[in-house]
């Protein structure tokens, strides 16, 4: 990859937490950078033993369609190399339409990022179902959730290539707020993003079919924020 934009993400204050007293400037998440000569974008490799903050969302394991899953770092599977990635153990229950996922907390100035991508592998099929992933930003002071219109369909067993633009000038790769006017655009919220969420979510092929629940595994690795 090359890149020629700088990117200026403010400093981590020092203190844990990440939520600032009332009337003090926000303080702003680290994140990792890439290597030379790529920098200025951010990189999550996951080789390390820890998840780099990702984790899924409390409230994922409190809502009937929403299933938490408990998320780690293992050995990347499909692979030669001894290369390591998160690795999300979910159930998946027998419902037309469920979801887990991973998220990132803020918050984080994404300001002078304009897309996030990254790799992500179903291990084995959910019967019945097409399991797709989409990016979601919750942003601003009022925290609006911001859904992509588009989603990546995953392939059982195969590490597939996932990409969305934050601010994409097409319709089709628009990131909307869900609950306000369908034309309000990320762009406008992008320096204070509260959170970033990878979801990932099986939809059934046949809403006559008997599903069941199930075990799968499912991989991601390399998320990447590009200038």
């Amino acid at each position: 990859m090359g890149y020629s934009a700088a990117v200026s993400v403010p400093a981590v204050n020092a203190q844990s937490d990440l939520v600032s007293p009332a009337g003090d400037a926000p303080r702003y998440r680290d994140l990792p950078r890439c290597p030379e000569p790529d920098a200025h974008a951010v990189c999550f490799e996951f080789e390390g033993a820890g998840t780099d903050g990702w984790s899924c969302p409390a409230w994922f394991g409190l809502k009937d369609r929403y299933r938490s899953s408990t998320v780690g770092v293992a050995a990347r599977p499909g692979t030669t190399d001894d290369g390591r990635a998160l690795h999300l153990q979910t159930t998946w229950p027998g419902l037309h339409w469920c979801a887990t996922g991973i998220r990132l907390e803020g918050p984080v100035d994404l300001s002078s990022f304009s897309m996030l991508t990254a790799r992500i592998r179903l291990d084995d099929n959910l019967p019945g179902r097409s399991v797709a992933a989409r990016l979601i930003v919750v942003a601003g002071d009022d925290w609006h959730w911001y859904e992509a219109r588009r989603k990546t369909y995953l392939k059982a067993g195969r590490w597939i290539p996932f990409q969305a633009p934050l601010a994409g000038e097409s319709t089709a790769d628009q990131m909307l707020d869900y609950w306000g006017p369908k034309a309000m655009e990320l762009v406008k919220d992008q320096a204070i993003v509260q959170e970033i969420i990878l979801r990932i979510e099986a939809v059934a092929t046949d809403r006559g079919s008997n599903l069941t629940d199930v075990d799968r595994d499912i991989h991601i690795d390399s998320i990447t924020l590009i200038p």
